[in-house]
């Protein structure tokens, strides 16, 4: 993924579930720092949750990919 940010927040990771995209993005300035939002080209980006902790910032991540990957593919683990 090229650099690319949001509101402020630099983009560090994504997971690409079928057209989904969920990121998490990273502001060391912000006084929540770490983000996840889902992305979409033509909504951008929407549904933002936002932590202080990186560790609760990456469990939402894949959390949010982990409920995308099975309503795509019904599969749970």
């Amino acid at each position: 993924m090229a650099e690319q940010a949001n509101a402020g927040y630099a983009i560090v990771s994504n997971i690409v579930v079928g057209k989904l995209k969920f990121v998490l993005g990273h502001n060391p300035k912000a006084v929540q720092p770490f983000v996840t939002w889902e992305y979409s080209p033509r909504a951008g980006f929407y549904w933002g949750h936002y932590f202080f902790d990186e560790n609760d910032a990456v469990a939402d991540l894949l959390e949010r990919a982990g409920r995308a990957l099975h309503m795509l593919t019904g599969v749970t683990e």
